[in-house]
């Protein structure tokens, strides 16, 4: 009954299921240094390697405060997965690059996000996903609503 059902649990429980399974993933296929916030940098890293990325732009984009950001860029750079440099026009900002080695790692990364994605859309319609984003973007929407207020 859907009544019954209440949305910010249903949302945290697919969250938690979702991570646990995706942490489960990473540790088969790597060591469990690797966390999956690192391989979203990771990511967002190879699919911008054509433009210049900085600290804030992954702020912005994974949603992540400046100082969870560094400590992570920090861990990032000791296990050699990305290294940080400062910017040319500006020395407060640093602009963010993989290793060779990362780049290495992202290949079978994304395969496994792949098979994660075609697994978690198993049986949903183009239609029913369709749906289902713009109910999360009407989502966001409102919560933006009330951080402006």
């Amino acid at each position: 009954m859907i009544e019954k059902r209440k949305l910010i649990k249903e949302i945290k429980d697919l969250d938690t299921e979702i991570v646990r399974e995706n942490i489960k993933i990473i540790h088969q296929n790597f060591s469990k240094n690797l966390s999956l916030q690192q391989i979203f940098i990771i990511g967002y890293l190879i699919e911008n390697k054509d433009q210049k990325t900085y600290q804030k732009d992954l702020e912005q984009t994974l949603n992540l405060r400046r100082s969870t950001l560094n400590g992570i860029l920090k861990t990032m750079e000791k296990n050699n997965i990305i290294k940080k440099i400062d910017a040319k026009n500006d020395g407060r900002s640093k602009e963010v690059f993989l290793t060779k080695d990362a780049k290495e790692k992202y290949k079978i990364i994304s395969k496994l996000i792949k098979n994660q994605e075609d697994k978690l859309t198993n049986g949903i319609t183009i239609s029913e996903l369709h749906t289902f984003f713009n109910v999360i973007d009407k989502i966001k929407n409102n919560i933006n609503k009330e951080e402006q207020c």
